[in-house]
């Protein structure tokens, strides 16, 4: 079997993990992908030397696209099982990266949208490149489904929550600086001219003690806005996606989800946004989005204008 990720070790310490599945052009987390990924995590804690994780992509302007949507597309009773262990098993993974024994950095240096930002998400340290396509974001409720391998839980407790609630809703994407100036990311290298550079920033950031406390807080409960949900509710309606419109009790539900997960400790607000997630995965709804955005992307493709349509 091919494998879609190696193992450096460079001399200082740092293993890196880099992301490259054969034959596509972007890393799509899909089963296979989640389950060589959880082997090579417990391959690099096991070895003493390691120092810190880095995890970064082989593909020029992708770190990692997200989940297979192909499967997501499936409305079939025996579509279910494979849409859930899918679920289940990128959650397991991404708690076993968020409780790996060194600090863990997420070099991004392209598109990093759905499951992918929820990779970089799980790592304790986010940096970004010099890339143009550089692109973070969470677009599932452009699907009519939300993020469901922690986007909802772990966002709200990186960034300003109403912030990130206008992402969730809105599926709206960030650049590097942006990302930067808000908090979601810690760093911006030019990755072609500063690796030395980055290579000691990860070393300090690895000696110091403030990230396992960070780590540690983060799974805490949290404060929450001071404005009501219904308050928030109304915010937010206005920047609903196309696919939200169509099911208006789901930005109620998903401001709900964030404010009631911000209150519990994570693994609690995890396990909700899993159930929401599957509950709308499947449904005529999703499907639906999922269909246009392959026919608009296939238009575009073959040079013909795509549909004015916000999706």
């Amino acid at each position: 079997m091919s494998t879609s990720i190696t193992v450096a070790l460079s001399d200082a310490g740092i293993a890196t993990l880099r992301l490259d599945q054969p034959n596509s052009r972007a890393n799509v987390l899909t089963l296979d992908l989640w389950s060589e990924l959880a082997t090579r995590l417990q391959e690099v804690a096991a070895q003493p030397q390691v120092r810190a994780l880095r995890i970064e992509s082989g593909k020029p302007g992708m770190f990692i696209a997200g989940a297979d949507l192909r499967l997501l597309e499936k409305t079939d009773a025996d579509s279910r099982p494979a849409i859930r262990e899918l679920l289940q098993g990128g959650s397991a993974v991404l708690d076993q990266l968020a409780h790996f024994p060194r600090l863990t950095v997420a070099q991004i240096d392209g598109v990093a949208l759905g499951g992918g930002l929820e990779v970089a998400l799980a790592c304790d340290r986010r940096i970004c490149g010099t890339h143009p396509k550089i692109t973070l974001g969470l677009p599932e409720t452009r699907f009519g489904l939300i993020p469901g391998w922690g986007g909802t839980q772990r966002l709200p407790r990186l960034v300003d929550p109403l912030f990130a609630l206008e992402r969730l809703v809105s599926a709206d994407s960030l650049g590097s600086m942006q990302a930067l100036q808000v908090g979601l990311i810690h760093a911006i290298f030019a990755l072609d001219q500063e690796r030395d550079s980055l290579e000691r920033w990860i070393i300090e950031q690895a000696q110091a003690t403030d990230w396992r406390e960070q780590r540690e807080r983060l799974r805490q409960p949290q404060s929450l806005p001071v404005v009501s949900a219904a308050e928030i509710v109304e915010r937010l309606r206005p920047l609903a996606t196309p696919a939200l419109q169509e099911q208006p009790t789901l930005v109620d539900e998903i401001v709900g989800l964030v404010l009631t997960g911000l209150q519990e400790p994570l693994e609690v607000g995890m396990q909700r946004e899993q159930e929401l997630f599957f509950r709308l995965a499947g449904t005529p709804t999703s499907a639906h989005w999922i269909r246009e955005f392959f026919r608009q992307a296939k238009t575009k493709t073959e040079g013909t204008p795509p549909s004015e349509a916000k999706s």
